[in-house]
């Protein structure tokens, strides 16, 4: 369900808001919603996503706080099933803070995005990622699947997990057990003979997680599309499933373009998943980066704006990582480094071990502070000497 969104007042306070009874706090515009949950979502948890909110988001039901998040392109979500009311119409309200605070300044706002209701079973399937490791020749492949839970009763509980290779042929199946104990675990698949992916041989297997039943049956299904591709970093050299990789790129521009222009590589900002899927099916590599440009001017270095620099790593790494296509995490452009930025450059480093990582004015890191990337990447070099 998708509701409809009306604007209100804004209002002042501290940040975060008053979590009490009366919506207010720090935000520059709101919008409020309503709906009545369907008949047939009883006895179901209630999520609601957003795509993204700008920059700064305070979410209410019914009054109630609920959470805040900072991003703009960014999503995240929040289960709401706890203050609804099940037979009533029901008030969502989303305070939305764009005062030109740290960040705020550096990246492009926007208002509401893709706000989506979505009925789940009682314990749902809150993460599914699949990260690859080849043996030494590059032949058989482990899938490691990184499956978590969200619990809300004592019940553990079963997944399915199935593996499609590129011509579609089904692969052994195996089922996995998860517990309140341990929502979160990681579970090796072997592939005998994988197929690789590459832009050339941009081969994509259908990775499933069904979440069964009492009686076996699937109550939710999780579907990605992936690629089986290594990235290794040797010296100062990059490599993809055992071969050296030069990268011929663009700035910005569609898959097609890059393609016709014989490109292998594309730096994108505030990339959308449609993009993404298009390069997983036809073949580029992405340099994804963060919707941050030109953060000269302290908001590097305070530390009262870390948690703005570390929501938007945390945010691209969560809804990206699953892609193939993309080889590069960007922490930034054409900004000054300092703590917050390093911080990011740790959590990329620790969170994607698989990825390395760039910052776009790496030539203009002072000598006496750590290094916040893995890749250097020069803005701009004298071609000439």
């Amino acid at each position: 369900d998708t509701p409809a969104w009306t604007s209100a007042a804004g209002g002042r306070g501290g940040r975060g808001g008053n979590r009490g009874a009366t919506p207010s706090g720090d935000f520059t515009a709101a919008y409020r919603a309503a709906f009545t949950p369907p008949a047939d979502w009883t006895g179901k948890r209630i999520v609601l996503r957003f795509d993204s909110v700008g920059d700064g988001a305070n979410l209410w039901v019914n009054g109630r706080f609920v959470r805040d998040h900072w991003g703009s392109l960014m999503p995240f979500s929040a289960d709401i099933t706890d203050l609804l009311h099940p037979d009533a119409a029901n008030s969502i309200t989303v305070g939305q803070d764009q005062r030109p605070l740290g960040l705020t300044a550096f990246v492009r706002g926007g208002g509401i995005s893709g706000a989506t209701l979505i009925a789940l079973p009682a314990n749902y399937l809150s993460r599914l990622h699949a990260d690859t490791t080849f043996d030494t020749q590059y032949k058989d492949a482990t899938l490691h699947v990184w499956l978590g839970i969200s619990f809300h009763n004592a019940t553990p509980a079963k997944v399915a997990l199935s593996l499609k290779d590129p011509s579609g042929k089904e692969l052994p199946a195996t089922t996995v057990e998860l517990s309140p104990n341990a929502p979160e675990q990681i579970f090796d698949l072997p592939v005998i003979s994988a197929i690789k992916w590459d832009p050339e041989h941009p081969n994509l297997y259908t990775l499933t997680a069904s979440l069964l039943d009492v009686s076996g049956a699937p109550a939710q299904t999780l579907t990605r599309q992936i690629g089986l591709r290594q990235i290794e970093l040797r010296g100062n050299q990059l490599f993809v499933n055992g071969q050296e990789l030069k990268l011929r790129g663009i700035w910005g521009g569609s898959v097609q373009q890059a393609k016709n222009l014989n490109a292998n590589h594309s730096r994108q900002k505030w990339v959308m998943q449609d993009y993404l899927e298009q390069a997983d099916k036809e073949g580029l590599w992405v340099l994804d980066e963060n919707p941050i440009d030109f953060a000269k001017f302290g908001a590097e270095s305070d530390p009262r704006f870390a948690y703005q620099w570390m929501s938007f790593v945390e945010d691209l790494i969560e809804r990206d990582r699953d892609h193939p296509s993309v080889l590069l995490w960007g922490l930034g452009n054409e900004s000054f480094t300092g703590p917050n930025v390093q911080a990011t450059f740790r959590y990329a480093s620790l969170e994607d071990p698989a990825r390395p990582t760039t910052f776009s004015f790496a030539n203009r890191v002072p000598v006496d502070q750590p290094l916040p990337y893995s890749v250097y990447s020069s803005h701009y070099p004298d071609m000439a000497n």
